[in-house]
């Protein structure tokens, strides 16, 4: 039994200690993956957190290892930061533009990249804040978080084409917004 399995069965008989040294590799990307969704860093953390509870409560049932952990970790993560957005849809979004295009420009290699780099991240965040909780969650979790359209679907409970139907007009809505919004960025947004 390797090490992620073995933690696995500790946790899900109750080892607290376990449990802590399975999340804190995957805090950091649950923890983004909420905020970009929700918007809020803050915000985005209370949802993590609620996604590790639900983990806690059902780890005897989930299936698969790490990866399967992984999957399921963050398909309750997208679906709680939904159900966020749901909930505060009569509330003005909070920022969070300026922490997710200082992480990209950080990330960047030279000078001139991280400022594209921070200034794409920065329209992006304003241009995609608007659209419906489970557009933006299919948008964060297959351009930002990297998943294919197949397994984003699965855990936003969607077919697969409509996935792919849902990301081809949102990359056609998106680039849109920014030569409206942007439009010295209408160049550098791949269609």
């Amino acid at each position: 039994m390797d090490r992620e399995a073995e933690l696995i069965a500790r946790a899900a008989a109750g080892d607290r200690g376990a449990f802590d040294d399975l999340i804190a590799p995957r805090w950091p990307r649950l923890a983004r993956l909420a905020a970009r969704i929700v918007g809020s860093a803050a915000e985005g953390q209370d949802v993590a957190q609620q996604a590790c509870l639900r983990a806690w409560r059902a780890l005897g049932g989930i299936d698969g290892g790490g990866d399967g952990l992984d999957r399921w970790l963050a398909r309750a993560t997208a679906n709680l930061a939904v159900d966020a957005l749901r909930r505060r849809k009569a509330r003005p979004e909070e920022p969070a533009g300026e922490e997710f295009a200082a992480r990209a420009a950080a990330a960047a290699p030279d000078p001139e990249q991280a400022a594209l780099a921070a200034e794409l991240e920065a329209a992006l965040q304003r241009v995609a804040g608007d659209l419906p909780p489970r557009q933006k969650a299919l948008f964060v979790l297959t351009r930002v978080e990297g998943y294919s359209a197949a397994d984003a679907a699965a855990m936003l409970g969607i077919a697969p084409s409509t996935a792919r139907n849902t990301l081809f007009q949102l990359r056609a809505t998106l680039a849109r917004r920014l030569g409206e919004h942007f439009p010295g960025l209408g160049g550098k947004i791949r269609r």
